[in-house]
């Protein structure tokens, strides 16, 4: 498997090599969306590889795997691969209970295709099916959802207590 690095903005990838024998002819790369083994990537028909002629830019909302593809002036080929490079630059959602009157207990949604943590005044929850019940208490909340490139998203939160209702007849 591949290890996974994340970011928020473009990324540019530079492959270099060398070749001491009969010295480097070409490099050519292919973005893969998903991760080959040595004998898939070393399959893939010449069509799909292109040839590098400087740095990749990788844009926003990405998610690939680079293959290098080095070929020496005999024909002799290495092919090497990237982790794979996750570019996100969407921040994590915080939507709450279309049916929440903001009185009483109060469930919050966080959701990011690559969400990471969720924070409730600095301290760390666990979701269930992605949700998260705060009791009511009178209180501010800050509620923060941080995704793995490090997007974040914070929302302020005031839970009234529970309301009491009296019905006094005479």
């Amino acid at each position: 498997g591949v290890d996974t690095q994340y970011f928020k903005a473009s990324q540019e990838v530079t492959i270099t090599a060398e070749d001491l024998g009969s010295g480097l002819d070409k490099i050519y790369y292919y973005l893969a969306t998903e991760v080959l083994t040595d004998a898939e990537a070393a399959a893939l028909k010449s069509t799909v590889w292109t040839e590098y002629t400087g740095p990749i830019v990788i844009d926003p909302q990405a998610d690939v795997i680079v293959y290098a593809k080095a070929v020496d002036k005999d024909g002799n080929k290495v092919i090497i691969n990237s982790d794979r490079i996750v570019v996100d630059s969407i921040v994590p959602e915080i939507t709450f209970d279309e049916n929440e009157n903001y009185y009483g207990d109060t469930t919050f949604e966080a959701k990011d295709t690559y969400l990471d943590k969720v924070y409730v005044d600095g301290e760390e929850v666990t979701l269930t099916d992605g949700k998260y019940t705060i009791d009511a208490d009178g209180e501010e909340h800050t509620i923060t959802a941080v995704d793995k490139a490090g997007n974040e998203s914070s929302f302020f939160y005031f839970i009234t207590a529970k309301s009491l209702w009296l019905d006094v007849t005479a």
